[in-house]
């Protein structure tokens, strides 16, 4: 089914997912669109002397064909658009957030704290995930435990605070970046919050302005 829908549209179905429909409509286009409309109508009204019953069936063949014709002629002339979103590289913000809470210096394979993957992967010149998110966007980090708070790099975590506000740290997140063309944000934690509150009213909102989130689990 995913390949017959390629062929006939050109992409995967989760392309037309991620974009946006629209039509490339202009005056032009209208005025022939109404010519054509007006040209088919006219061409309805002359099956009206086929009227014999033993001409029923041939009208509605020939009727049904045409009605097929004129709306596959018709959407193509409406210039149907796909819109797609992609992001330029180095002009595109993306926020990573690192919990910086006590859970994250517990061992757990090979005796390796959670926080050695922070150091391993987004802190200092051979981090791999750090140069890879470099290359594609302005990267803006943050620290969250019990507050949130933006910090120059990585390097500035201690793990040490005694609890996680996940949705505290993504509020403080959107607005810091606030203005800024957002790629999206990615949160690094265990997923340990220790709050009352829910983070349903974060993502809902972040949501709501296309901000995707995406989580990293620290091993």
């Amino acid at each position: 089914m995913d390949k017959l829908f390629r062929f006939l549209f050109k992409y995967p179905p989760l392309v037309f997912q991620q974009g946006d429909f629209a039509w490339g409509l202009s005056r032009p286009v209208l005025l022939v669109v109404a010519g054509v409309t007006a040209v088919a109508i006219a061409a309805l009204f002359t099956y009206r002397g086929l009227s014999t019953v033993d001409r029923t069936r041939d009208r509605i063949v020939l009727v049904g064909l045409r009605l097929a014709a004129l709306t596959v002629l018709l959407f193509c002339l409406f210039r149907p658009t796909l819109i797609l979103k992609a992001a330029v590289p180095q002009q595109n913000f993306l926020g990573v957030l690192i919990d910086d809470s006590r859970s994250m210096a517990i061992a757990d394979r090979d005796g390796q704290p959670r926080s050695a993957f922070v150091q391993q992967q987004l802190n200092g010149p051979s981090a791999k995930l750090l140069d890879a998110l470099s290359q594609r966007f302005v990267v803006r980090f943050f620290r969250f435990s019990s507050s949130s708070d933006r910090v120059a790099s990585a390097s500035d975590l201690k793990f040490g605070g005694t609890s996680t506000r996940l949705g505290q740290a993504l509020d403080r997140a959107r607005d810091e970046l606030a203005g800024l063309p957002l790629a999206g944000l990615v949160m690094v934690t265990d997923g340990a919050d220790t709050s009352d509150a829910t983070i349903d009213e974060s993502l809902a909102s972040l949501k709501a302005r296309s901000i995707p989130v995406f989580t990293v689990a620290p091993r």
